[in-house]
């Protein structure tokens, strides 16, 4: 979008809000970040080993694989945060 005048006058008084930490979403995850990421948000991990459990209090679990120890595919990344509810389309 071109700034123009009218554009500028209309939004230089509009404050920045810097969004809380939660509301930034990682891109891609692993195992240990997805654990990490999810214990930050209220989550714990109840088994461990190449599968690891997390559970929350009025969600189902979510179990997060060892996927040969590397990062997630992009798709799985999005399923796991959908399903902790910590991005748009909730549970199914």
């Amino acid at each position: 979008m071109l700034a123009t005048p009218g554009y500028i006058a209309m939004h230089r008084d509009t404050p920045h809000v810097a969004k809380p930490e939660r509301d930034r979403l990682p891109k891609v995850l692993n195992q240990a970040s997805a654990r990490r990421f999810l214990e930050e948000n209220g989550w714990t991990a109840t088994q461990g080993g190449k599968r690891v459990k997390m559970t929350k209090e009025g969600h189902r679990p979510i179990t997060l694989s060892h996927h040969r120890g590397g990062d997630y595919p992009q798709g799985l990344t999005d399923a796991i945060l959908r399903q902790a509810g910590l991005k748009g389309g909730g549970e199914r």
